[in-house]
């Protein structure tokens, strides 16, 4: 199957199936880990903070090589990157299923970051690249939806398949899957451009080292951040190892002629605004899955496969609509759905305020459906905005950098997020000595919850102001 021109050869929406099936593997794989934390607990007899390293050191990974891969991708290929990393990530989710003990599970889960990284570092750049601007939306909008839905089946996946078979499932189920990937991928995406050999070239290894110390303290903190028993001065401590080690970083990168991260990409409002508000987006994304249980199993006292089942709402609409609105903004122009999603965001937001104990299945659909919406106009669209304001040496940062936007936009909506709404809870409560949220009334997590959503509008509001500056910049179908 020859690949003729990026607008008229069908197979470009071939190996664009190879992208989303790579997509939807790795998003997989971050998520449906977490159903089985009980059961390595128990198989491995072991406790948990040694389970967690089994997620912790997969995400360390990604967002610490992100950058390097993307460096990497412009002086050896981008599907040459790809390809190997659907290879790495097929070959450590066997290791990973025949793992013995938690120590070689937890090693081959850090090999399995190594492959995923290069998914993840350019999937936006290797459709920029094979598709034209009139269709990048659409395009773009296919890999949301496959990135939403890997990431939002993964719980369910899990649980089937360790019911049905054992945990080793979870991660055997790749395999087939990467196969399929690596051969769609071999045969319909188009060769690299001939590399410009730059003798001069050299990797970035100062500033390696300064971002991957930087976004690891990050991390390790944000994750830890909602955890009552864990140490202030820790946190507080690895706070300032992470902003010294990220100025270091910034310091570094400016005085490079071959930096790891080009700040120059930095200088145009449209890019910066973009990534913000995708940052911004999947920040109050993730603090709402994470809190939503508390409502459904704890104020309405659904049970959990009832409460999992109206989670699903949000990402299954997400993923409906993403693509339909995607090719709608090629035609229409991306700025003006861009603008309407954060309004839809808002409205929901504002609606979920009224969250009370009396409500109904109905009355919490009636709410939700419209967040999913919002995120639904506002994924593809602002995708498409982000890597059509960048040129084509940039594409591969910029995709890194739309990755990165969104990891760190999950860890830090759930650590902030959830934070608030503790702290909102407990002192709704009036009950000093209760500390844990399972013991507390469902009006005060009710309460706790409401206000919670209600400073999330601040930022969404924000990014409503920010793009109506700047949509001039932006709002014709051609941009």
């Amino acid at each position: 199957m020859g690949f003729k021109t990026r607008e008229s050869s069908p197979a470009k929406w071939w190996a664009l199936t190879g992208v989303c099936l790579g997509v939807t593997m790795y998003t997989l794989d971050s998520s449906i880990v977490n159903i089985a934390v009980p059961t390595f607990l128990k198989v491995f007899k072991t406790d948990l903070v040694t389970v967690q390293w089994v997620i912790i050191g997969y995400l360390l990974v990604i967002t610490s090589a992100l950058l390097a891969v993307a460096n990497l991708a412009n002086q050896i290929g981008q599907k040459r990157i790809f390809l190997t990393g659907l290879g790495i990530f097929s070959f450590s989710s066997l290791l990973c299923g025949l793992a013995p003990n938690i120590e070689w599970l937890i090693a081959f889960r850090v090999l399995q970051g190594f492959g995923a990284v290069g998914m993840a570092a350019l999937m936006s750049s290797i459709v920029v690249r094979i598709f034209a601007k009139e269709q990048l939306g659409q395009a773009l909008g296919l890999v949301t939806a496959a990135a939403t839905i890997g990431t939002s089946i993964g719980p369910s996946v899990g649980g089937l398949l360790i019911t049905w078979f054992d945990w080793r499932a979870i991660f055997l189920v790749n395999i087939p899957i990467g196969l399929t990937a690596i051969a769609i991928i071999w045969q319909t995406l188009p060769p690299d451009p001939p590399m410009t050999s730059n003798n001069a070239w050299v990797f970035d290894w100062t500033g390696f080292v300064l971002i991957t110390v930087s976004l690891t303290s990050l991390l390790i903190m944000m994750i830890n951040s909602t955890e009552a028993n864990f140490d202030h001065r820790l946190l507080l401590a690895l706070a300032c190892f992470c902003l010294l080690s990220f100025l270091s970083f910034l310091y570094v990168e400016s005085r490079l002629t071959f930096p790891l991260l080009d700040l120059a990409i930095f200088k145009s409002p449209t890019f910066s605004i973009g990534l913000l508000g995708r940052f911004t987006s999947m920040a109050i994304n993730a603090g709402y899955l994470f809190i939503i249980p508390f409502l459904l199993e704890q104020v309405l006292n659904y049970s959990t496969s009832k409460a999992g089942l109206l989670l699903t709402t949000t990402p299954v609409i997400v993923g409906l609509t993403a693509p339909w609105f995607g090719k709608l903004s090629d035609k229409f122009g991306a700025s003006r759905f861009n603008i309407a999603g954060l309004i839809c965001m808002a409205l929901a937001l504002a609606l979920m305020t009224t969250f009370s104990v009396t409500m109904t299945e109905w009355g919490f659909l009636g709410r939700v459906w419209i967040w999913g919406l919002g995120l639904g106009l506002f994924n593809a669209p602002n995708n498409a905005i982000i890597m059509k304001s960048v040129s084509t040496q940039q594409s591969s940062l910029a995709s890194a950098l739309l990755s990165l936007s969104v990891m760190f936009g999950q860890v830090i909506g759930v650590s902030f997020l959830g934070t608030l709404f503790r702290t909102f809870s407990l002192r709704a409560s009036q009950s000093p000595q209760i500390h844990n949220l399972i013991e507390l009334h469902p009006t005060a997590i009710a309460t706790g919850i409401t206000q919670t959503f209600l400073l999330a509008i601040i930022p969404v509001v924000i990014m409503i102001i920010l793009n109506l500056v700047w949509s001039t910049k932006f709002s014709s179908p051609s941009s």
